[in-house]
């Protein structure tokens, strides 16, 4: 799916520069996947699944502030 689209949005146009080329295509690739995969809403709660999680895990967790 990802190729096929690529093929069909992939906009590379040979008489700019090469920024411009590779931004051109980032932003494809970019979009490409947004519409595939969809997009996240951002950090999430880490602790909802950490119950498990030996003591030295989650101190170092703590420590960072992922916790």
């Amino acid at each position: 799916m990802f190729k096929g689209k690529m093929f069909q949005q992939a906009r590379c146009a040979l008489d700019g520069d090469s920024n411009s080329m590779w931004n051109t295509m980032a932003n494809t690739i970019r979009r490409v996947l947004k519409e595939l995969l969809g997009e996240s809403k951002g950090k999430g709660s880490i602790s909802k699944e950490t119950w498990w999680w030996n003591d030295e895990v989650q101190t170092i967790l703590k420590q960072r502030g992922m916790l």
